[in-house]
């Protein structure tokens, strides 16, 4: 659904997800949620230094899928992901 909505604004397609594909953002999804909570319960701020250098590789790799032809609904997300690892940086 998304990919053909994407589609019709040319900004490409993502692939067809197989069981591998899924299990992986799950996992992820299992890390993202302790962190978050993590830094509910207790926040320090060697935390957020450490987001911010996880958001910076990750943007990195991002702008690398982008220039390497990956579908241009990324550009939005490495937007977000730049945005809030300058403000993650902030402090320091």
């Amino acid at each position: 659904m998304h990919s053909d909505c994407a589609a019709r604004f040319g900004l490409g397609v993502l692939p067809a997800l197989d069981p591998k594909q899924t299990l992986y953002a799950d996992m992820m999804g299992s890390l993202v949620v302790v962190r978050a909570l993590l830094r509910i319960v207790k926040p320090l701020p060697a935390h957020g230094l450490f987001d911010g250098a996880a958001r910076t590789l990750f943007s990195m790799r991002l702008a690398y899928a982008l220039v390497h032809g990956a579908t241009e609904v990324l550009w939005p997300v490495l937007a977000v992901e730049i945005v809030f690892g300058v403000v993650q940086f902030l402090p320091w």
